[in-house]
C-alpha cells in the first residue's frame, strides 16, 4: 500500500488517518494486496500516459467531427434542432463512434 501511495504522490500518512483506524492493534482500512495490485497495474498502462494520449488526439477529434456532421443530419432543419423522442438513432451512432475509436 505504502508503494501505490507514494506512486500516486499522496500522504500515506493523510490518507490511512482517512481510510483507516486501529481497532485491537490492527489497520482496518478500505484497500488490501489485490487492490493495490490493480492499480498499480492500471496506472502503468500507456493507454493514460499523455504522450500516447496526445497522438491519439487527431483520431478523437475525427470522430467528434462525425458525430457532429450526423447529428446535425439527423436533425429537423424546420425545427433548428434535435428530436430526442428518436434517441435510437443517436445511441446507435454513438456506438458506431465507439467502436471506430477502440478498434
Amino acid at each position: 500500500m505504502e508503494a501505490w501511495l507514494r506512486l500516486n504522490g499522496k500522504s500515506s500518512r493523510g490518507l490511512l488517518a482517512i481510510y483507516g483506524s486501529s481497532v485491537l492493534g490492527v489497520l482496518l482500512t478500505l484497500y488490501w494486496t489485490g487492490l493495490v495490485i490493480y492499480h498499480i497495474y492500471f496506472y502503468s498502462l500507456a493507454s493514460y500516459l499523455g504522450p500516447l494520449l496526445a497522438t491519439s488526439t487527431p483520431i478523437i477529434a475525427n470522430v467528434v467531427d462525425v458525430f457532429a456532421d450526423e447529428i446535425g443530419e439527423l436533425g429537423e432543419p424546420k425545427l433548428n434542432g434535435l428530436n430526442m423522442t428518436k434517441w435510437y438513432a443517436y445511441e446507435m451512432l454513438a456506438f458506431d463512434i465507439l467502436r471506430e475509436m477502440a478498434f
